[in-house]
């Protein structure tokens, strides 16, 4: 539990507290969904799931090329159905106090500790899209 600020609530966690929820769509997992389809050659489910990456990528791609400079898109692990990170996740008024922003964090990193560096679910989507085409 070190890796809490300082003065937070803690009552009631417990070692197993991950502290998930938020968004609307989860991607570490919907991927455990969609790989088992994949194998057994479920291939006419696959689409609806990679659309809404396609669809999600206009609002993925501006962050990325404020906060880091290039034409990539980034989508992180919580998302609303447009493609953009929860808002409660940045801290946003009414917010999980455990999402509260720290003082000097990258502009285009979330505050919940245990997605803002989490995009591995982006990586696995875009393998499936490659192995749903071949």
């Amino acid at each position: 539990m070190d890796e809490f600020v300082s003065g937070e609530d803690l009552t009631g966690l417990t070692p197993d507290c991950r502290c998930w929820g938020g968004g609307s769509f989860t991607a570490q997992k919907q991927r455990l969904i969609y790989w088992p389809l994949l194998a057994n050659g479920d291939f006419d489910l696959g689409p609806a799931q990679f659309d809404y990456y396609r669809r999600g990528r206009p609002a993925a791609t501006a962050p990325t090329q404020l906060c880091s400079g290039h034409e990539g898109c980034c989508f992180g692990a919580q998302l609303e159905n447009f493609g953009l990170p929860s808002g409660w996740g940045y801290g946003w008024p009414g917010a999980d106090p455990m999402c509260v922003r720290e003082p000097g964090l990258d502009p285009g990193a979330e505050g919940g500790r245990w997605v803002r560096y989490y995009f591995e679910s982006q990586l696995e989507f875009s393998h499936m899209v490659v192995q749903y085409q071949r």
